[in-house]
């Protein structure tokens, strides 16, 4: 068994555009710097405390809630005398390029539609998210009170967003 941690809910706090709307609700934080409406982390019952912790980024148009499978296939991979601690964040609702605008969650923006050259991206969106994901590595540096106790994996532009935020973090995870 494991803990997991991940933003969702009965209140879809992302779909809510304003501050104000964003705030009335108990259960969201609005958040100024991406202007976005998140949904206040949620972590199920504490059974036991943890060792390590595993931040899992979901793929393009995916959700936190989209990796449960794949992080539960990964922890019975783990060592087991090891208590894991999964945290499933969501990326924010952006504009999507390549999707005409279309709002979809995207750790940052598609400028191209590539398949065989790199995409062109929007590193705005990239660093960012990167920001975000350096804040969450930090809360769980400092409860281990060891960064190598802490590792950042994805699927997809996750993977791809969890690869940046890993190798430009200033401690070795």
């Amino acid at each position: 068994k494991y803990l997991l941690n991940q933003k969702g809910g009965k209140i879809v706090c992302n779909k809510i555009m304003d501050k104000d709307s964003c705030e009335k609700k108990k259960k969201c934080y609005w958040n100024n710097r991406i202007q976005y409406c998140a949904t206040k982390t949620n972590t199920t019952k504490k059974t036991r405390k943890y060792t390590h912790t595993l931040i899992f980024l979901h793929g393009f148009t995916m959700s936190g809630k989209d990796m449960k499978n794949f992080t539960e296939t990964i922890i019975k991979m783990l060592p087991t005398h090891l208590k894991w601690k999964i945290l499933l964040p969501n990326a924010p609702l952006r504009k999507i390029t390549i999707y005409e605008g279309d709002m979809e969650r995207a750790w940052y923006d598609y400028y191209t539609d590539n398949v065989h050259t790199e995409e062109e991206i929007n590193i705005t969106h990239l660093e960012e998210s990167r920001q975000v994901i350096h804040k969450l590595i930090d809360k769980q540096v400092k409860y281990h009170g060891n960064s190598k106790k802490v590792f950042v994996g994805g699927y997809s532009q996750g993977c791809c967003q969890a690869l940046d935020a890993g190798l430009t973090y200033a401690y070795e995870l």
